[in-house]
């Protein structure tokens, strides 16, 4: 995983996936790119939908799931 992660590198990343194969986020990268305010996980979330994925939240960060297109 590179060390500094970009919200352009996150959806190369994701763009990329084969079907449902997953991506894992962990925290302080999940911070970095998209906050932890009361609004962060909508905006993963829309992230997470452009890019044909599911979400799954954890202590430990996201996990995206990329589904069928």
């Amino acid at each position: 995983m590179a060390s500094d992660w970009t919200l352009p590198l996150l959806q190369e990343t994701l763009d990329d996936l084969p079907d449902w194969s997953e991506f894992r986020l962990p925290k302080p990268w999940m911070v970095t790119l998209f906050g932890l305010d009361d609004v962060a996980a909508g905006r993963i979330a829309r992230f997470a939908r452009s890019h044909s994925c599911a979400i799954m939240f954890d202590p430990a960060g996201v996990t995206f799931r990329k589904c069928a297109r």
